[in-house]
């Protein structure tokens, strides 16, 4: 054991951590420096997408350097402008893809489609003819030629509680994974947006329609599950279900939570009855 590496030789495990450690205290310092999103409700803002009505298509991938679909940080990847914007190296895009066409599912109307964040890029050299060579900082997802970009914006601050106190109403219309149903921790999309006066951090209850007993008797309608707001566009916004006793549907009535909410760490087994989300 001529040499201080020479310890790695007898315990190979060890390599392999101090290696790992040294990759994540890189990444961190990176993420620090350069506005990758943190953990928490910002960084899931970030991830939970968003419903786009129309696209203003900027750029897309048109290559990489290496033929692959799942990259990792530090590969890198060629991106075409489709016209000649203010970008140059250092300068950071978000790859997406645009998934589902969302339609409301009460009244049918087109309301767009889900736009599913793939990851962050960096670009690392000056365009040429609109190309441009560019780094991966942040994977989430694959990613490859004919995925669109967009000049990066870093996610707002989610506060823990929103600031308005007026009564609103409205549907939740999409999930962030195509399923029937979904349920506490996943991110659904509602027909509410910054032009009804939702923001970050609001919080809203889900109401499910009581059953119909008779033509002339109707059970009450009833609260059942609680969102809290991610991130917010001009007619929609991203939530996640934070706590919830049962499945969660499109269709299902959501409205404005008054007053402060119960804490977040209290599980479904101390959250009583549904009353209790009045």
């Amino acid at each position: 054991m001529s040499t201080p590496l020479g310890i790695f030789q007898i315990y190979p495990k060890a390599a392999v951590f101090v290696l790992a450690s040294l990759l994540l205290s890189t990444t961190a310092i990176a993420a620090e420096g350069n506005r990758i999103p943190p953990v928490g409700d910002q960084a899931l803002a970030f991830q939970g997408g968003y419903i786009l009505p129309t696209e203003k298509l900027a750029g897309s991938i048109i290559g990489a350097r290496e033929p692959k679909t799942y990259f990792s940080t530090g590969d890198t990847l060629y991106l075409r402008f489709i016209r000649n914007l203010d970008v140059h190296t250092g300068d950071w895009v978000t790859a997406y893809r645009l998934t589902t066409p969302v339609f409301h599912p009460i009244t049918t109307v087109y309301v767009g489609r889900i736009v599913k964040i793939l990851g962050i890029l960096e670009i690392t050299s000056e365009p040429q003819n609109r190309v441009v060579e560019a780094r991966v900082i942040q994977p989430l997802d694959s990613m490859g030629p004919g995925d669109p970009v967009m000049l990066f914006a870093p996610p707002r601050e989610v506060p823990d509680q929103g600031k308005s106190e007026e009564s609103v109403t409205g549907t939740i219309v999409e999930f962030k994974i195509p399923k029937q149903e979904t349920a506490q921790g996943e991110i659904v999309y509602i027909d509410l947006g910054a032009q009804d006066g939702i923001g970050a951090g609001d919080r809203l209850k889900v109401i499910r329609q009581g059953n119909r007993e008779s033509m002339k008797t109707f059970l009450p309608d009833y609260p059942f599950a609680e969102l809290k707001v991610l991130s917010v566009q001009e007619r929609t916004a991203t939530t996640k279900i934070v706590r919830s006793l049962d499945a969660v549907h499109r269709g299902d009535f959501v409205t404005r939570l008054l007053g402060r909410p119960r804490p977040l760490d209290q599980g479904l087994d101390r959250m009583g009855s549904p009353e209790e989300l009045q």
